[in-house]
C-alpha cells in the first residue's frame, strides 16, 4: 500500500511540473505575439519615416528650384558628384554660360582682339560640339583615366532652367604643390623630381606599349605631308600676331627652315610608321599637367578631342615633356628622360630626331600662347616669343652642314672631288663666302639648306 501511495504522489508531482511547463510555454507564446506585434508596428513606422524622408527631400528640391527661378542670384545649377547640385553665383554662371555657348557659324563678327584664321575657329567650334556631347565627355573621361584613374571620377550635366546645356568632368582636386612645374622650381626638390620623372616615363612607356601600333591609312596623321599641314596651321595662326608678339624676321626664318627640313624626308616618316611607333598617346604632355603624388604621378588633360593630334609618333609624345623641361632650364633631365624611355620601350631613332620633335612642340606651344594673348592674357606674349625662339634655335641646329675642305691647287683632282663640287653647287643654296676664305680655299664649314640629312 505504501508503495502505491508513493507512486500516486510522484505522479501528481509530475503532473504539477507538466502544468508548470505548460503555463511557462503559454506565457512565452504571449510574449512572442507581443514582440511580433511590435515588429509589425516598427516596420510600419520605418516605412512611414522613409516616405517622410523622401517627401522632405522632394520638398527641399522643389523649394531650391523655385528659389533659383525667382531669385536672380542663382540662375544656374551644376548637377554632379552624387547628384548634389553645385550652386554658382550670378556672375560666375553668366561667365560660364558665355564660355560654353558655341559660336554661331553664321556670325560674321569675331570677338574683339582675337584674330585667328577661319579654319582655326572652325576647329574650335568642332571641339566645343564634341565635348558638349555625352559621348565626347565619356571619351574624354576614359582617355584621361589611362594615366589618372583616381582623379577623373565621372561626368555630370550642366543644367540651366531645367535644360542640360553642357556636360562636364567631375574630378578630384590634386594639391597644387604637387605640380611638376612647381617642384622643378622649388629648391632642394631635385631627388623627388627625378623619381617623379622616372615614374612619368614608366607610365607613358606603359601607355604606349599597351596601345596597338597604328599603320597604313589610319596612320596618315604621322606622314610627312600631315606634319607639314600641322606646321602650316601653326604659321597661319602665328602670322596674325607678327610685330606685337612674334618678330617678323624670326617668323620668316622659322618657316623657311621648317619647310626645307621636311623636304626629302617622306621616307623617314614612313619608316617610323612601318616600325610600329605610331601609337595612341597623351598628345599634350607638359610639366604643368603632371602631379607628383607619393604613390606615383598623375598625368592629366590629354588631347581627348582630336585623334589626329593625340595619335602620333611615340617619340613626339614623350618629346613634348622633354621640350618643356628644356624650356624650363632642365636640359639634362630632358636627356635622361628620353634615354630612359628608349631603354624601357626598346625604341631607337637617329640622335638628331630629338631636336626635330622639340622644335615642333615648341612651335605648337608658341601658337597657343599667341591665341591666349589675343584673348587678353598679356603675360603669354613673352612666353610665346621664348618658345618661338626655341623652335628657331632647334631648326638652325638641325640645318644640314656642308663642309668643303680645300688646299693648294693639285695637278690632278680625283673625279669624286670634281663631282662633289658640281653637285654641291647645283643642289645647295649657299650664301656669300665666309670672310677670310682666300684663293687657297682654307677649310670652313658652311650651313646650307635643301639636303636630305637625318630625321
Amino acid at each position: 500500500m505504501t508503495t502505491t501511495r508513493e507512486r500516486i504522489e510522484q505522479a501528481e508531482e509530475s503532473l504539477a511540473q507538466i502544468q508548470n511547463v505548460l503555463d511557462h510555454t503559454q506565457s512565452a507564446l504571449a510574449v512572442a505575439e507581443q514582440v511580433e506585434a511590435a515588429a509589425r508596428k516598427g516596420r510600419r513606422l520605418a516605412k512611414f519615416l522613409l516616405l517622410a524622408a523622401v517627401v522632405g527631400v522632394a520638398i527641399v528640391i522643389v523649394m531650391r528650384i523655385t528659389r533659383s527661378d525667382d531669385d536672380g542670384s542663382e540662375p544656374g545649377t551644376l548637377r554632379g558628384g552624387r547628384g548634389r547640385p553645385l550652386r554658382l553665383s550670378s556672375s560666375s554662371w553668366t561667365c560660364l554660360r558665355e564660355s560654353l555657348r558655341p559660336t554661331s557659324p553664321r556670325s560674321s563678327s569675331p570677338r574683339p582682339g582675337i584674330q585667328a584664321p577661319e579654319a582655326h575657329r572652325h576647329r574650335l567650334r568642332r571641339l566645343h560640339h564634341h565635348l558638349a556631347t555625352a559621348g565626347g565627355r565619356r571619351q574624354e573621361l576614359e582617355l584621361n583615366r589611362r594615366l589618372a584613374p583616381d582623379v577623373y571620377l565621372g561626368t555630370a550635366d550642366v543644367s540651366e532652367g531645367g535644360e542640360v546645356v553642357d556636360r562636364m568632368l567631375v574630378m578630384r582636386r590634386v594639391p597644387e604643390e604637387r605640380r611638376l612645374e612647381r617642384q622643378l622650381a622649388a629648391p632642394g626638390s631635385d631627388p623627388g623630381v627625378r623619381r617623379c620623372l622616372d615614374d612619368v616615363v614608366r607610365s607613358v612607356a606603359r601607355l604606349h606599349l599597351d596601345a596597338s601600333p597604328v599603320r597604313g591609312e589610319a596612320a596618315h596623321m604621322a606622314t610627312r605631308d600631315a606634319v607639314r599641314v600641322n606646321w602650316e596651321d601653326n604659321f597661319a595662326v602665328i602670322e596674325a600676331h607678327l610685330g606685337e608678339v612674334i618678330d617678323a624676321e624670326e617668323f620668316a626664318e622659322v618657316r623657311d627652315l621648317a619647310v626645307d627640313y621636311l623636304e626629302g624626308r617622306a621616307e623617314l616618316f614612313e619608316e617610323r610608321i612601318r616600325a610600329g611607333w605610331i601609337r595612341d598617346g597623351h598628345g599634350d604632355l607638359r610639366a604643368e599637367d603632371v602631379f607628383c603624388e607619393p604613390d606615383g604621378p598623375r598625368i592629366l588633360d590629354c588631347l581627348a578631342f582630336s585623334d589626329e593630334l593625340r595619335i602620333s609618333d611615340v617619340l613626339a609624345d614623350i618629346g613634348f615633356l622633354a621640350m618643356d623641361l628644356i624650356h624650363l632650364g632642365h636640359r639634362s633631365k630632358a636627356d635622361v628622360l628620353m634615354d630612359l624611355y628608349g631603354e624601357l620601350t626598346a625604341e631607337t631613332h637617329p640622335r638628331v630626331a630629338r631636336p626635330s620633335l622639340h622644335r615642333y612642340r615648341a612651335h605648337v606651344r608658341a601658337k597657343i600662347c599667341c591665341l591666349r594673348h589675343a584673348q587678353g592674357d598679356t603675360a603669354k606674349a613673352s612666353l610665346a616669343r621664348s618658345l618661338h625662339r626655341m623652335a628657331l634655335e632647334q631648326l638652325r641646329a638641325a640645318a644640314p652642314v656642308l663642309v668643303i675642305v680645300g688646299g693648294g691647287r693639285a695637278a690632278a683632282s680625283p673625279p669624286w672631288r670634281v663631282g662633289l663640287a658640281t653637285a654641291s653647287a647645283s643642289r645647295h643654296r649657299l650664301g656669300p663666302a665666309p670672310e677670310g676664305v682666300g684663293r687657297s680655299g682654307t677649310g670652313r664649314a658652311r650651313r646650307c639648306r635643301g639636303g636630305r640629312g637625318d630625321l
